[in-house]
């Protein structure tokens, strides 16, 4: 039998944090590669380009609702 972390992240990113206030889990996950590459043409970045926030909503988490 194959046991999975409770959060399991696709590779490359990592978990920075994780906190509960009024009843709200606020996960924060951060990217671990070094050199990420363009998603279209595969080219090495040597810059942050840009940066963003996404914000996943009212999904369960743990069993929890």
């Amino acid at each position: 039998m194959e046991i999975k972390p409770a959060l399991a992240l696709p590779e490359g990113l990592g978990l920075a944090g994780a906190v509960i206030e009024e009843g709200v889990l606020t996960i924060t996950v951060v990217s671990t590669r070094v050199s990420p590459s363009c998603p279209l043409c595969g080219t090495v970045a040597r810059r942050i380009h840009s940066h963003y926030h996404r914000c996943v909503a009212d999904l369960p988490c743990g069993g929890v609702i």
